[in-house]
């Protein structure tokens, strides 16, 4: 299996969040998680991106252990994309500087025509050179995204990527989603996709 988490728990401040938690995600595909708790989806998603470490259980990727994974940190930034609403921005910085930061630290090569295509189809292709402090919270979000998918990772984690974007963007999220699915595990959580009867943890493939 590609990503498997395996008995996972994981505690706040002595309140249970999560507790034996099993599930198992392809190769390919997309994958949502609904949850009445916006909190707790973001931090399963953390969990997940290996950025916070469960109380006890296993990440398995490509049948071995993360936590046994020599520089770790290193590791996740060239396999998962991940952006959620604490955008991961330096607001001093222009935007072109953010979206390449990633790649300067990594070491690895940005795809020009890739970067173009998504500049332009996030319409973000006119504010490379605006500082992220001068930018609007959904432009923000926009930039985020791209740097999240820049880079071609594996994994691809989106926490609420409809928020403060219109109608017209959210459709053309939707379809970027489940394209970029086609060849990588995207998983998104969404109060979208929440209904008053689910009133429990669920992730499932859509």
């Amino acid at each position: 299996m590609f990503l498997e988490l395996k008995n996972i728990l994981f505690s706040y401040k002595n309140f249970q969040i999560l507790e034996k938690l099993n599930f198992s995600f392809e190769k390919v595909g997309f994958y949502t998680i609904t949850w009445p708790s916006w909190s707790w989806k973001t931090t399963l998603l953390k969990i997940i991106w290996w950025f916070l470490k469960p109380n006890s259980g296993e990440i398995i990727f490509e049948w071995k252990n993360l936590y046994k994974q020599k520089n770790l940190i290193n590791f996740r930034q060239k396999i998962i994309g991940f952006s959620y609403q604490q955008l991961h921005l330096i607001d001093e910085l222009s935007v072109e500087d953010n979206l390449d930061l990633k790649a300067k630290l990594t070491g690895i090569k940005i795809d020009k025509s890739w970067k173009k295509y998504l500049l332009e189809y996030f319409e973000i292709e006119n504010l490379l050179n605006k500082k992220v402090s001068e930018i609007s919270w959904g432009q923000a979000l926009r930039v985020s995204l791209v740097k999240s998918v820049l880079l071609k990772p594996k994994i691809l984690l989106l926490d609420e990527p409809e928020s403060w974007l219109d109608s017209k963007l959210i459709k053309k999220l939707q379809v970027f989603e489940k394209d970029y699915a086609k060849n990588n595990l995207v998983i998104i959580s969404s109060h979208y996709l929440n209904s008053e009867k689910n009133n429990f943890l669920s992730i499932k493939k859509i």
